[in-house]
């Protein structure tokens, strides 16, 4: 059975209200009593009102919540009975207030346990199934915020840390890096010198000895 649009007044503007014209009247009728057809309510299991979801709501938590009240109906006529009850007179019956009192007192006639005490407590027995739900809601909620926001934050927090010591020891590296490099040259400097200075030493010796080579030679 499809379900009727009770809860819609919630969330969007009665657009019945707006489209209704009136018909000019003709003498016959504007002479005969005005009545009102309203139907008999049919006091039966109603399914959960169809919330009408607009703006920043989320449509799959208002089907969620819709099927949460629906399971929750209490037994009798209610809250949402009188909601349904409404509804089947609002094309008779344009203003809500007079809707609801009719209603009301269709369902009332029928079964004397409707009263507006049942109406008031039914719905407080509906609000705690909704903040049961939101309870849930909020669980999840904090799961889904630890695991994509806190734990996240942390690992940022330990990643920020690790860039820190990672700088540090490219600090230090670097540094270590232009020791050496001035290290290297002033050892390739000191080596070329001592290099330069050896082999000129061995040169002269050598030439010393080949000199004495040939002139010994030539005295002797």
């Amino acid at each position: 059975m499809a379900k009727n649009r009770l809860f819609g007044w919630m969330f969007v503007e009665d657009s019945n209200k707006e489209s209704e014209t009136v018909k000019p009247r003709t003498s016959q009728e504007a002479s005969a009593p005005a009545t009102v057809a309203v139907p008999s309510p049919v006091v039966t299991s109603v399914p959960a009102p169809t919330i009408m979801a607009s703006g920043d709501v989320d449509t799959k938590l208002v089907e969620l919540l819709e099927r949460k009240i629906n399971e929750a109906n209490l037994p009798g006529p209610d809250y949402l009975e009188l909601l349904q009850s409404a509804e089947q007179m609002k094309q008779y019956i344009p203003d809500e207030t007079t809707r609801l009192k009719a209603a009301f007192g269709s369902i009332q006639g029928m079964d004397p346990r409707m009263t507006k005490d049942v109406v008031l407590a039914s719905i407080d027995t509906y609000l705690g199934v909704i903040e049961a739900e939101r309870g849930k809601a909020k669980l999840r909620m904090e799961k889904l915020r630890k695991e994509t926001v806190e734990d996240k934050a942390e690992e940022l927090k330990a990643t920020n840390l690790r860039i820190e010591q990672l700088r540090e020891e490219l600090k230090t590296l670097t540094d270590k890096s232009i020791d050496l490099n001035s290290e290297i040259q002033k050892n390739t400097a000191e080596t070329a010198a001592f290099e330069a200075r050896t082999n000129a030493t061995i040169d002269k010796v050598t030439n010393r000895l080949s000199e004495d080579k040939v002139r010994l030679a030539q005295i002797l």
